[in-house]
């Protein structure tokens, strides 16, 4: 046993490390305050572009916030999968039958059947991009955002600083419940490692326009899974970093089953593994993990050292504080643009702490499963993973909904 002593005393002790390293870099960003706003004389054209395929509990928040920018010079395009989606009701019930003048809908006509229905979107919206447009913004039907969102995405690339921005995704919830502060805990350890490794939340980010005219990236858009690891992988081999706004942090606040958690998780994992290289220190952290399985369950049988047992309690308390420092910083954030969020009370504490025993048996099936898995289910489309190309669409299970034009089309062939 003693062997076994000493791995999981390595471990625990490589995961106090990350941890620690982590933290300091995360809450040292969440505490720098951003460059300056641009004046609206310095606003250039932006588009910002929506691709929707069934409801979200927040699109009508979403579209009406889309509508409120202060961003003096902006355009939306929306791309609805079908006229038949639940989205395009929403979309109707959002606007009634007058738009506004700066929004624009159109239908997803050409698919491809070797990336996901939203990679189709993406490249069918951005091939007839304005010639004088100079950033492009993307987010989805669940970003609830907020006056300046697209100000404070857009400064940093009208400054030169960078060819993409982004924020990140943040979990208070309304309703205090198990699943839902288990999906706190997985925001609070998934935001410094998206911070770190230089993962975009496809939730809020921009893009300079060129970037996404390059057929470099449009080509592996047309095999992709997910389009922000796509483009961060793709901007970091360009020898640039995503630079990540503070203030653009999106909290999300709706509710979500031990399943659907899983089932979030397992995508995340797979966009990365697929089209990212941070992949493998991500899918190590993962695999780590695996110990803090492991422990609880071995400590009922086996007499741990008590210097094991130190580190593990150190761990702990790094993840804790870390955490709840994490909270802290992001609420004053949302706090500043006028968000009030749910305040911790103690059955909130009570669930959180169940929460963070229940992440590690979510997070490292999860991380097996993202290595796996040759098949997933998406929006109702069943994708074969892995093969020659990577991503393949083998049935669209709300065809039903779908216009007709929405049969999946090889790239070589249009739909007509």
């Amino acid at each position: 046993m003693q062997d076994w002593y000493i791995v999981f005393g390595i471990t625990f002790a490589l995961l106090l490390a990350v941890q620690v390293i982590l933290a300091v870099k995360t809450l040292r960003r969440l505490l720098t305050p951003d460059g300056p706003l641009l004046a609206d004389p310095d606003c250039p054209p932006a588009m910002v572009l929506l691709c929707l395929r069934g409801g979200d509990p927040f699109l009508h928040r979403t579209l009406s916030r889309l509508a409120q920018q202060d961003y003096p010079n902006y355009r939306v395009r929306i791309m609805l999968d079908s006229e038949q989606d639940e989205a395009a009701v929403c979309v109707r019930d959002a606007f009634g039958e007058t738009f506004p003048a700066n929004f624009e809908v159109r239908i997803l006509q050409h698919r491809y059947d070797t990336c996901t229905y939203k990679m189709s979107a993406i490249l069918e919206a951005t091939q007839d991009l304005p010639p004088e447009l100079a950033v492009l913004a993307l987010l989805d039907g669940d970003s609830v955002l907020h006056r300046s969102w697209l100000r404070e995405l857009a400064s940093p690339i009208v400054r030169g600083e960078t060819l993409v921005t982004t924020g990140n995704r943040w979990y208070i919830p309304d309703r205090a419940t198990l699943p839902n502060l288990v999906r706190f805990w997985w925001a609070s350890f998934a935001l410094p490692l998206m911070y770190v490794l230089q993962f975009p939340f496809g939730g809020s980010m921009a893009v300079r326009p060129d970037i996404i005219r390059d057929e470099r990236l449009r080509s592996r858009i047309r095999h992709a899974f997910s389009e922000d690891t796509t483009i961060g992988q793709f901007v970091n081999e360009l020898g640039h970093r995503v630079e990540f706004q503070r203030t653009l942090v999106i909290n999300n606040g709706e509710d979500i089953s031990l399943r659907g958690l899983f089932n979030f998780n397992t995508r995340q994992l797979l966009a990365v593994r697929m089209q990212h290289s941070g992949w493998k220190w991500l899918g190590s952290y993962g695999l780590l993990g695996s110990a803090w399985v492991a422990y609880p369950i071995l400590r009922g049988w086996f007499p741990f050292e008590p210097w094991i047992i130190f580190i593990f309690r150190s761990l702990l308390a790094v993840m804790f504080l870390q955490t709840f420092l994490q909270d802290w910083a992001i609420r004053r954030i949302l706090k500043a643009r006028g968000e009030r969020h749910p305040w911790w009370n103690p059955w909130r504490l009570v669930l959180s702490v169940l929460g963070l025993a229940v992440v590690p048996f979510i997070n490292t099936p999860a991380v097996f499963r993202a290595y796996l898995t040759r098949r997933i289910n998406w929006r109702g489309v069943i994708y074969r993973l892995n093969g020659n190309p990577p991503v393949q669409v083998e049935a669209d299970l709300w065809q039903a909904h779908a216009a007709p034009s929405a049969t999946p089309q090889t790239p070589t062939r249009a739909a007509v």
